[in-house]
């Protein structure tokens, strides 16, 4: 059984990563622009809320900002 998960371990490991293997820097700064993390996607919206103090808040102006193109009327956020 102990042998059985290890070579499932094993395979999972070697399957993820060849997925990334022959991808250039272009490509990998592309992937990693589109990163769907929370702190990734509060950074990326140029949010004026600290998502320390407030998260929620923080990640719904973010997404706000991010959907509507950043600011009201579609206008891009200023800072």
């Amino acid at each position: 059984m102990f042998c059985l998960l290890r070579i499932f371990i094993f395979l999972c490991v070697l399957t993820l990563g060849a997925c990334n293997k022959n991808l250039t820097e272009e490509e990998l700064k592309e992937l990693w622009s589109k990163d769907q993390t929370t702190g990734a996607i509060i950074e990326r919206s140029g949010t004026v809320f600290n998502s320390a103090t407030n998260k929620d808040l923080a990640m719904r102006d973010a997404t706000t900002r991010l959907q509507t193109g950043g600011g009201l009327f579609e206008k891009k956020a200023s800072l």
